[in-house]
C-alpha cells in the first residue's frame, strides 16, 4: 500500500477530504470496523452529490431544514464490495459480496471499464457487468472520486485493484483519491520510519536485563502472540510499567 501511494498518481485523503467526495467505491473493507472515523466522514459524504439539489433552488447549506425538505432520501453513490455484510450498507447505492479473488476481479472490470488500456476481466456474470457499468459511470460522474480498501481481505489482488481504479480516474482526467485502512493505529505512519520488526525487541528484552516497556496505541499482548512469543517473556519482572 505504500509503494503504490509513492509511486502512483492518486493520493491519500484527509478525513476532511473522504467527507467532501461525492462518489465512492468501497472495495473489499469494513470501513466502520477499521476507521470508525473515516465511517461516519463517508455518511456526510453520500449528502454531497444531493447538495446540488438545494443549490439549483438557492437554498444555503447553513439552512439545514429547507435543504433537508429539498434534498429528501436521495443519496449520492456510494458502492460497496466486500466479504460480508457491513454497517454502511444501509446507505449504499448497490453492495457485492464475494471472496476476495471475486471481489478483485470487480475492482479491475471496474478500472477497465473507467480506462480501456487497463487489463480486461472477462466471464462476468450479466448483473455484475451492470454493477461495474454503474460503478464506473458514478467516479466518473464525480468531481471528487474516492476509492477505499485495506488489509481486511488479506488480499495484494484487492488491494492492487483499487489501485488500479484510482490510476484509471486519473490517467482521463478524474483526478481520485485513494484511500487505503490498516487494523491498527498509525500503522502508516510507522512504515514510513521503517522500524525494525517486534521479533528483535523481544529478543533484547529477553536478553537484557529490562524493568519498563512503553507501549504507544497497541495491544502487546495480541502482538506477542502473533509473533508467537509468550507475554511473560516480554518483561521478566514487570508485565507494563506504562501505557501512553
Amino acid at each position: 500500500m505504500l509503494r503504490i501511494l509513492r509511486e502512483g498518481p492518486a493520493r491519500s485523503p484527509s478525513l476532511n477530504e473522504v467527507e467532501h467526495s461525492d462518489a465512492v467505491f468501497v472495495l473489499g473493507e469494513d470501513v466502520t470496523n477499521v476507521a470508525p472515523i473515516m465511517a461516519l466522514r463517508l455518511r456526510q459524504a453520500v449528502r454531497q452529490a444531493p447538495m446540488q439539489i438545494a443549490a439549483k433552488l438557492h437554498i444555503p447549506e447553513w439552512l439545514d431544514h429547507s435543504v433537508r425538505e429539498a434534498v429528501q432520501n436521495a443519496k449520492g453513490p456510494l458502492f460497496i464490495a466486500s466479504l460480508y455484510a457491513t454497517k454502511l450498507d444501509d446507505i449504499a447505492a448497490a453492495t457485492y459480496r464475494a471472496a476476495p479473488d471475486d471481489l478483485a476481479r470487480l475492482g479491475f472490470a471496474v478500472a477497465h471499464a473507467i480506462d480501456p488500456g487497463a487489463p480486461e476481466v472477462t466471464g462476468l456474470l450479466p448483473e455484475l457487468e451492470k454493477m461495474v457499468a454503474d460503478i464506473a459511470s458514478a467516479l466518473l460522474a464525480g468531481h471528487h472520486p474516492l476509492v477505499v480498501s485495506g488489509t481486511s481481505c488479506g488480499s495484494e489482488s484487492v488491494i492492487e485493484a483499487a489501485a488500479q481504479i484510482a490510476w484509471a480516474l486519473c490517467k482521463v482526467g478524474r483526478p481520485a483519491a485513494l484511500s487505503y485502512t490498516a487494523a491498527e493505529c498509525n500503522s502508516f505512519g510507522l512504515a514510513l520510519m521503517e522500524p525494525r520488526p517486534l521479533s528483535e525487541a523481544f529478543r533484547v528484552i529477553k536478553s537484557e536485563p529490562t524493568n519498563t516497556l512503553i507501549v504507544l496505541e497497541n495491544d502487546l499482548s495480541v502482538a506477542a502472540l502473533q509473533a508467537r512469543w509468550h507475554p511473560c517473556w516480554v518483561v521478566p519482572a514487570i508485565w507494563l510499567c506504562s501505557i501512553i
